[in-house]
């Protein structure tokens, strides 16, 4: 792979090509329910199970037994919260007998708030979302956030994912109960946009960021390398790309009120209250002193005015309802849609209707014809309707394979955005078939699937590697044993700030910016980042409400692999740098919270406590796990040996030292 499709590939740890295309095209399987594989293994009770098992016995590989109980709490809490478990919550699920511990464990953490929080931070990945326009003017957005929070709260309400999806589209479009639902049309307006200039050309951009984060997050379909040629390897033309644009074409960017019903009359009602008593007291005040200078009547009279206004609307103004970025269609026209050869808008060619790629379609989508008075042209709704259509080939396996990825590390089709000729094939098509048909079964509830992931077999396996599954298997296609996963950025920064006991566990509202160098910020044009911000409790919440400024990434959250916000990201990159560990041992945010940390073991344990309790609460609290007799042999001495006053210190350079460990890195 060159430099250059490095640099022009969103995620290239998740775009691996197959040579000769996938032996399966699943854009033109139906979606079938297949029959579970029958089995006598007891671990086959479990419908995946049986598949893999299935998979797995024709290949003739063994499976690993099921992972320790610190290891299964620690790896759920990662992957359902971000967060590590507590020390508390580890000796509880160890020291609890009933068969169906797990099973109740798995209920307790998926109903935890942050579960909310964590999807959130891989759906903002995939939609490239920032608090800012990126390009060289780079303007702050500062509602976008609205959006942010919109999709942690319909995470955490269970909101079925096709109505999930719907409202990202068509929001406006459609009815929906649901609060500040126009919010969630923030998923058109979350990519890059050039906001000082409006041309053909950066018209035609917007549209090409929406059509293809559209077709690759919900479809799995890279429909944007048809913008200006037919796609080299799948069957989508010009026309099939230019048909989508002709769908969310009519759509313009707009800031929309988040007014629920009545309130706007309310604020209407207490602003005509206000103007009446400034009138009464207006006339008060004029009869008091008289009548006005006759030079000079309307400016005493303005004056006057504009004292008692001042001063009835610094305690009583209401306060202007929430807005949220979004977009506004003008009617029910829409404007012609033509093809751009070459991909410029300057040079039209010729007229397409609005529609899905035709190679798609499976009959006929229905674009209603909208009414004269209508304030839209429906085509948003129409195809986010047919999206979620049971039989979709689709949105289903796309979801449910993205949710596999998640759990397992790998999706069953390893390319989770690209399940077209030059993606990987499935792993296991009639396994993802099953999960697709199950999620479509269940009425789109992904929290019932993923629960049906977590409860099965293969996710309790211990990641150890055996020598004929590293031979035989190495990419462990097969599931035999669990992947070993790295901490995300967003997971380093919280677990530090929930060992310190410092984590502000406040969901939603605004972003905030962390502490930063100056000298990270002076780069040519672009010093909006404010750096003057001090460490301190209005910075220690959770990573996912940092603000996002495209020109300026928080420097902590990047060499932890943090992507960037400039396009759709499938999966993140995970290096491994001698920054990291530069980073762990000498960033002043980590040193300030590990001696947090250091204070908290010592307000727990007192200052008398023996080196082996000190370093088995350290360490429980870090890694999850008890101090090993290794780091007992070697950590003591230094504690035994320090003078009271040196106890802290000593402390905090052992936190350090756990931090910087792979015990705490890595989830297994």
């Amino acid at each position: 792979m060159t430099i250059l499709s490095v640099l022009l590939t969103p995620c290239a740890s998740t775009t691996r090509a197959a040579a000769d295309g996938p032996a399966v095209y699943l854009p033109d399987r139906p979606l079938v329910r297949p029959a579970v594989p029958r089995s006598e293994s007891s671990t086959a009770a479990h419908p995946i199970d049986a598949f893999l098992d299935a998979d797995a016995r024709a290949d003739g590989l063994e499976a690993v037994p099921e992972a320790d109980r610190p290891t299964l709490i620690r790896r759920l809490s990662y992957d359902l919260r971000g967060l590590p478990p507590s020390p508390e919550e580890i000796d509880a699920f160890e020291n609890d007998p009933r068969p169906d511990a797990w099973e109740r464990l798995v209920d307790r953490f998926s109903a935890d708030p942050a579960v909310g929080e964590k999807r959130a931070e891989w759906w903002l990945d995939l939609v490239r979302y920032a608090d800012s326009s990126g390009f060289e003017d780079d303007s702050r957005r500062p509602t976008a956030y609205r959006y942010r929070d919109w999709v942690v709260s319909a995470f955490n309400r269970g909101l079925p994912f096709d109505r999930f999806l719907q409202m990202q589209l068509a929001a406006d479009e459609l009815s929906f109960d649901e609060p500040d639902s126009l919010a969630a049309l923030g998923f058109l307006r979350a990519g890059p946009s050039v906001g000082n200039e409006r041309t053909p050309r950066t018209r035609a951009d917007e549209l090409d960021d929406v059509v293809s984060t559209t077709s690759a997050v919900f479809l799995g379909l890279t429909l944007g390398c048809a913008r200006c040629h037919d796609h080299p390897t799948d069957p989508l033309s010009m026309v099939d790309y230019y048909r989508m644009i002709a769908v969310f074409e009519p759509a313009q960017p707009a800031e929309l009120s988040l007014a629920r019903p009545g309130e706007l009359a309310e604020i209407e009602r207490r602003t005509s209250e206000i103007d009446s008593q400034v009138d009464r007291l207006l006339a008060d005040r004029i009869a008091a002193v008289g009548d006005p200078p006759a030079n000079d009547p309307i400016s005493t009279a303005a004056a006057l005015e504009f004292e008692i206004r001042g001063s009835l609307w610094a305690a009583r103004k209401p306060e202007p309802p929430a807005t949220a970025p979004g977009v506004r269609e003008s009617g029910a026209a829409a404007p012609e849609t033509r093809i751009a050869p070459g991909g410029d808008p300057e040079k039209p060619g010729d007229v397409v209707p609005a529609g899905p790629p035709r190679s798609l379609e499976g009959g006929a989508v229905d674009f209603p014809t909208p009414g004269r008075r209508a304030r839209s042209s429906l085509r948003r709704s129409a195809l986010a309707l047919w999206m979620t259509r049971p039989d979709h080939p689709l949105t289903a396996r796309v979801i449910v394979n993205r949710l596999w990825q998640q759990r397992f590390g790998e999706g069953l089709v390893r390319t989770p955005s690209d399940f077209g000729h030059s993606g990987d094939p499935p792993d296991s098509p009639e396994l993802l078939d099953w999960l697709a048909a199950e999620l479509v079964a269940r009425r789109w509830d992904l929290r019932a699937v993923d629960r049906l992931m977590l409860i099965s077999a293969a996710y309790r396996r211990s990641s150890r590697r055996t020598a004929d599954l590293e031979r035989r298997d190495p990419a462990n296609r097969r599931l035999r044993r669990h992947s070993i996963r790295r901490l995300t950025a967003e997971e380093i920064r919280d677990s530090i700030l929930a060992g310190s006991g410092s984590l502000d566990r406040r969901i939603g509202g605004p972003g905030f910016f962390g502490p930063i160098d100056p000298a990270a910020v002076r780069t040519g044009n672009l010093p909006r980042r404010p750096t003057d911000v001090v460490d301190g409790p209005s910075t220690w919440r959770r990573s996912v409400y940092l603000f996002r400024l495209r020109s300026v990434p928080d420097p902590f959250l990047g060499v932890f692999d943090q992507p960037d916000a400039a396009r759709t990201c499938a999966g993140r990159l995970n290096t491994v740098t001698p920054s990291q560990a530069l980073t762990l041992m000498n960033d002043p945010f980590v040193e300030a919270h590990a001696e947090r940390l250091a204070a908290r073991v010592l307000r727990e344990l007192g200052s008398h406590a023996s080196a082996e309790r000190y370093l088995d609460r350290l360490s429980r609290i870090v890694t999850g796990r008890r101090a090993s007799p290794e780091l007992v042999r070697r950590a003591a001495a230094s504690i035994d040996q320090a003078p009271p006053s040196d106890l802290d210190r000593v402390l905090t350079d052992l936190a350090l030292i756990l931090y910087n460990g792979n015990a705490f890195l890595y989830v297994d």
